[in-house]
């Protein structure tokens, strides 16, 4: 049981057990006492309700074709289409996402007409219920219905719905259900605000509650939009922080480049330079400012490059690099007041920024040249003690992030052999057969001539160099970039040798002392020999008896033959004899040796002696 978390006197902990559920006792634990008050729990400011009671209101219904209007200010044009001089796009708070709604509506209204001119938006101060009000030309009053049909489709795209009407009133346009328009029997209301009638349910907003709201701070929180083809511009910006100054101007000097320059503060308080780039040598074929010096600009750190798509005399609007407006930059540009920069950024890590007043921009080349007036030059000479060392720049190894390099060699430690050893069973036999192998004493290198070896779990994977016996770690370049003359020259490399450099060592192994990995392969020793022993034996006694013929009676009478004895069928032979006439025979031939052993086997061992005699005196 735990134990009760009150502190009682001298800093003692109660010890009584805790009341499930709680973290203190029986005796200590808080309890809470609940009272009624007369309290009007309802926001002062209503979002949405229905029209007071004395207005008498209908809910609006389609209209039949040819039916004269009953609602304030709406007639019929040319088509027969209900319209009225005003609309108003309606966007709920209760969407998942109503900002989203809000820019796409923007976007898409800004492509159609000027904002500033006939756009007028109003939000709810409680729940942040939209209503974008449009004052359309009044030129085309015949054919109105055209334009909000334009208007239905864009509000439709944003989940907003589409209402028509003037001052206070506002019925919904016409859709599938009512082709013609909606009408709606309307009386005189003593509560301002703005009415808008549908179909099952009208909606009201007092007028006390309805707030303007910008068309600026709604523009500003649009963003560019990444750009399908990058245009290079004959005029570009740079803002950059301040200690970067002095080494862009430099930079775009030596460049050959026309820059201004202009001091700016952001909303967080950061002070920024603002530089105007334009070429100083223009031509009819080159014009416009190259993609690498934008490029490089744009890498550097808290350095932004923007465009400038739409100029005046009076306000500039620049874009990020690589990006573009989703929206119509000509009917936008009235919504920003005169004498203003605006910054749009497509990083979602910077915020869109107006620079307000725009700055005065001066000529950087009347700020780098330096004057100093004076009759004698100034030589610079060195202090006497002082000792100008050699300079050297050492060649670095920095990581590479691009993608492409292989491995042409591992270097492994010998106890990592045996991780080799099981790999190597797993590897093609092409791979094999141009893999040679280094044995040194602490490292172990394994190169592939030919092929490209796999990345293995273990060792360092190494990559060639120049196509030369140069290797470096993978994913690694060395810095500064120079060709490869220089860097034999400066790394003192051999022909004759093969050189793995890493941040810890240099290895140079020479190339005589590389053998082929096919080598390495041997037959396991210590397996005992084992030996085969033919046992022999005589040849097994083969029996073959004939099988017995069926003889009739009939074939006994006709023939009167009888069965032979066995003895009969083979003749007596004499062995001695035969063995006897061959003795001779080898006699006739000279040989002694033969004709001794026949006369053995017969029994004539007086002969038998004297042929071998003859045979081994014969030798001598």
């Amino acid at each position: 049981m735990k134990q009760c978390k009150k502190i009682i006197n001298q800093g003692q902990r109660c010890s009584n057990p805790v009341v499930p559920g709680t973290e203190y006792c029986k005796q200590h634990k808080r309890s809470f006492t609940f009272r009624r008050i007369n309290k009007n729990t309802e926001p002062d400011i209503k979002a949405e309700k229905q029209p007071p009671a004395d207005s008498k209101i209908q809910n609006a219904m389609p209209s039949p074709p040819g039916a004269k209007t009953q609602f304030p200010k709406l007639m019929p044009d040319k088509r027969d289409i209900l319209i009225a001089p005003k609309a108003c796009i309606c966007i709920r708070s209760n969407q998942k996402q109503p900002n989203e709604s809000l820019h796409r509506c923007i976007i898409l209204l800004s492509n159609i007409m000027p904002l500033n001119t006939y756009v007028n938006i109003k939000t709810h101060s409680n729940n942040s219920d939209i209503l974008i009000l449009i004052s359309p030309e009044q030129k085309n009053q015949d054919h109105l219905s055209v334009f909000y049909d334009a208007l239905s489709d864009i509000s439709s795209n944003c989940n907003a719905i589409l209402y028509i009407g003037e001052n206070e009133l506002f019925i919904r346009y016409r859709d599938e259900n009512a082709p013609r328009g909606y009408d709606a029997k309307v009386s005189s209301s003593s509560e301002k605000g703005v009415y808008l009638f549908d179909i099952k349910k009208n909606i009201f907003f007092k007028q006390k509650a309805l707030k303007d709201l910008p068309l600026q701070n709604i523009l500003m929180t649009i963003r560019p939009q990444k750009s399908a083809t990058l245009t290079l511009p004959e005029t570009a910006f740079v803002t950059a922080p301040i200690p970067l100054y002095p080494l862009i101007s430099k930079y775009l000097s030596a460049r050959k480049l026309i820059f201004k320059v202009a001091r700016s503060v952001f909303k967080s308080g950061k002070k920024i330079m603002v530089f105007e780039i334009s070429l100083r040598n223009k031509t009819a074929s080159s014009n416009q400012i190259p993609g690498f010096l934008l490029n490089g600009l744009s890498d550097l750190p808290d350095c932004q490059v923007f465009l400038q798509p739409y100029a005046s005399p009076s306000k500039k609007i620049l874009i990020e690099y690589g990006y573009e407006s989703p929206c119509s930059l000509n009917h936008i540009a009235d919504v920003f007041s005169d004498n203003q920069i605006v910054l749009l950024y497509g990083n979602t890590n910077c915020e869109n920024f107006c620079i307000s007043p725009a700055p005065v921009f001066l000529k950087g080349d009347t700020l780098i040249k330096g004057q100093i007036q004076s009759s004698e030059p100034i030589i610079a000479k060195p202090h006497e003690k002082t000792k100008i060392t050699k300079l050297s720049i050492p060649l670095r190894l920095v990581h590479d992030s691009r993608s492409g390099s292989v491995t042409s060699a591992l270097i492994i430690e010998p106890e990592e052999c045996q991780w080799l050893m099981k790999t190597l069973y797993l590897l093609p036999e092409k791979l094999i057969q141009s893999m040679t192998v280094f044995w040194g004493q602490s490292k172990v290198i394994i190169q592939a001539k030919q092929l490209n070896m796999p990345l293995f779990p273990f060792g360092i994977p190494m990559q060639k160099m120049f196509d030369a016996n140069l290797f470096i770690p993978l994913h690694t370049r060395m810095s500064p970039l120079l060709s490869w003359d220089s860097i034999k020259h400066a790394l003192n490399i051999s022909k004759d040798h093969a050189t793995f450099l890493t941040p810890e060592f240099r290895m140079d192994c020479p190339l005589e002392t590389w053998l082929p990995l096919s080598r390495h392969v041997i037959s396991p020793l210590s397996n005992p020999n084992v030996t085969i022993n033919i046992k022999q034996s005589a040849m097994p006694k083969l029996k073959w008896t004939p099988p017995v013929q069926k003889e009739t009676s009939k074939i006994k009478k006709l023939f009167k033959t009888e069965k032979m004895k066995q003895e009969d069928l083979h003749p007596k032979t004499d062995t001695s004899t035969n063995i006897l006439e061959m003795a001779e025979n080898c006699l006739s031939h000279n040989d002694q040796f033969s004709a001794g052993m026949y006369f053995f086997l017969a029994g004539e061992k007086i002969k038998a002696a004297q042929c071998i005699e003859k045979a081994i005196m014969s030798d001598h």
